[in-house]
C-alpha cells in the first residue's frame, strides 16, 4: 500500500503566492507516485482577514470598503476565481477541518508542514496546528518559514518540544536555519520555494489563455507601494508607451488613469499577467519568484522588500533588480546557485517521502 501523505499548509489564503506554492508542493510529491493530498484545514479568522468588507476599524479600513463599491463585481469574481482554483488544481483531502481539534482524526502516514510563513507565530493563519502538535506519525517540515516572528526568537520556547519531534526540519530561509541551530538547538536544511520546484512550461501549462493585447506593465505590490517605486513604475510606463496593469486593490489608486485595474485576478490569471508582461515591478517575494522562473524583465522595491528577497536576487545573480535598496543585516552563508539549491531541494524531498 502507497505511503499516504498529508500537507498542512496556508492553502485557504486568497493571496497569490500562497495558493501557487500550494499547488507547486502538492503536484511536485504527487508526481513522484506518492498519495498526497492537502489537508483541508480553513479557520474563520483567515476568512475573515481575506473578506471583501473590512471592519472599520481604522481610517485605511473604512476608505478601503468605500472606494472599492464600484470594484465589488471584480473583487467577487477574484474570490471565486481562487475558490475554483483550489477545487480544480489542488488535491484538497475530502474532510473539512474548521477547527485545531478536528486533525486529531486525520490519519496519514507522514505529515508535511510548509511552505510559506507557517512557522510566523504573529499572523492570525498560525497555531500550534501548523507544529503537527496534534500527531505522533513521522513529521517533516518544507521551506517554512518562520516570517517576521524570526525578530523574536524566545518566542518560540515554549514551541520548543514541538519542533524537537520533527524526524526532518527544511526551512526557506537563512535566518530560520540560524533560529533553528542557534537558539533551539535542531538541525535544519534551506530548501528552495516550492514554486521553484516545476519548470516555467509546467506553470504555464495553468496559466489562463486570458491576454492583454497591448504592452503594459505589471504592477504586483503586497501591502503598498513607496512613493519611489510608485515614480518608477510610472516613469517606466511612459518611456514604454505602455499602462500599468494592478490586481492588488488600494483605495489611493483610485484616480490614477494610467492603471488596468484587474482586481478580478484569480492565481491562473496572476501568472498569465506576469509572464505576458513586458516588464514586472514587485515588492513581493512570490512576485520576485516567479519573475525569476519565467525570465522576466522585473524590477523590486527595496524599500519595501526584506532579505528573503535579497537572498533569492544574491542566489540567482538578479541583484540589478533591486531599486530604491535599503540596508539588510548580512545574508550570511547561502547557496552557491539557485540551481543548486533546487536540486539539493529535490533530493531532500525524494528522501523523506
Amino acid at each position: 500500500m502507497d505511503k499516504k501523505i498529508g500537507i498542512l499548509t496556508y492553502h485557504d489564503s486568497d493571496n497569490y503566492g500562497s495558493v501557487l506554492q500550494a499547488y507547486a508542493l502538492s503536484h511536485y510529491i504527487g508526481g513522484l507516485g506518492t498519495d498526497c493530498e492537502i489537508i483541508d484545514y480553513r479557520k474563520d479568522a483567515v476568512k475573515e482577514l481575506y473578506s471583501i468588507w473590512k471592519r472599520p476599524t481604522s481610517r485605511n479600513a473604512v476608505l478601503t470598503d468605500i472606494f472599492q463599491i464600484p470594484y465589488y463585481t471584480k473583487l467577487k469574481k477574484r474570490k471565486n476565481n481562487f475558490e475554483n482554483f483550489r477545487k480544480n488544481y489542488l488535491p484538497l483531502s475530502n474532510t473539512l477541518y474548521t477547527k485545531q481539534g478536528d486533525l486529531k482524526s486525520s490519519q496519514y502516514d507522514l505529515y508535511v508542514v510548509g511552505s510559506d510563513q507557517v512557522w510566523n507565530i504573529n499572523i492570525v493563519d498560525f497555531d500550534s496546528s501548523y507544529l503537527l502538535d496534534f500527531t505522533e506519525k513521522k513529521k517533516f517540515s518544507y521551506a517554512a518559514s518562520f516570517g517576521s516572528s524570526i525578530k523574536s526568537p524566545d518566542s518560540f520556547r515554549k514551541y520548543e518540544s514541538l519542533f524537537q519531534k520533527f524526524d526532518k526540519i527544511t526551512v526557506r530561509e537563512i535566518a530560520g536555519k540560524n533560529l533553528c541551530e542557534n537558539e533551539l538547538g535542531l538541525l535544519a536544511d534551506l530548501v528552495c520555494d516550492p514554486v521553484f520546484l516545476l519548470s516555467a512550461d509546467e506553470w504555464r501549462k495553468i496559466k489562463s489563455t486570458d491576454t492583454i493585447k497591448e504592452d503594459y506593465i505589471f504592477c504586483y505590490f503586497a501591502g503598498g507601494v513607496s512613493k519611489e517605486m510608485e515614480e518608477f513604475s510610472k516613469n517606466l510606463a511612459r518611456k514604454h508607451n505602455c499602462k500599468r496593469v494592478i490586481v492588488m486593490f488600494d483605495w489611493h489608486d483610485w484616480n490614477k488613469k494610467d492603471q488596468i485595474k484587474n482586481y478580478e485576478s484569480g492565481p491562473q490569471e496572476f501568472l498569465t499577467l506576469l509572464d505576458n508582461a513586458k516588464f514586472v515591478c514587485t515588492n513581493s517575494f512570490h512576485g520576485t519568484a516567479f519573475s525569476i522562473i519565467l525570465n522576466k524583465n522585473f524590477f523590486i522595491d527595496g524599500s519595501y522588500s526584506d532579505l528573503r528577497i535579497k537572498t533569492l536576487l544574491n542566489i540567482s545573480n538578479k541583484n540589478e533588480a533591486l531599486i530604491n535598496s535599503k540596508e539588510f543585516d548580512e545574508i550570511g552563508e547561502s547557496p552557491n546557485s539557485l540551481k543548486e539549491l533546487i536540486e539539493f531541494s529535490k533530493k531532500v524531498i525524494s528522501e523523506e517521502v
